[in-house]
């Protein structure tokens, strides 16, 4: 397998994970612990890697609380906003 092999196969990799991601925040109530397990699940699959994964979903559990969010496009946005350093919309 050639470099450009591996390359495709990788980001092929991770388009589906981040589409698996997607639609967790599409499908789940982020007030459901269903919602932290899959999240958490994705992390780890995606090889984020244990005491990484933990320290995102606290972090992310502490950011959700404090901006009272109750759906999942919303926690994503929270995300997003978090990682680049720009307020969500509420």
């Amino acid at each position: 397998m050639g470099f450009f092999d591996k390359m495709f196969s990788g980001l092929t990799k991770t388009r589906k994970n981040i589409e698996e991601l997607e639609e967790v925040f599409r499908n789940y109530d982020i007030d459901s612990e269903d919602f932290y397990d899959e999240l958490e699940e994705m992390l780890i699959m995606a090889d984020v890697g244990g005491e990484t994964t933990a320290q995102i979903m606290m972090d992310y559990k502490r950011i959700l609380l404090r901006r009272y969010i109750n759906k999942g496009k919303a926690a994503k946005d929270a995300g997003h906003a978090r990682q680049y350093g720009h307020k969500a919309q509420a």
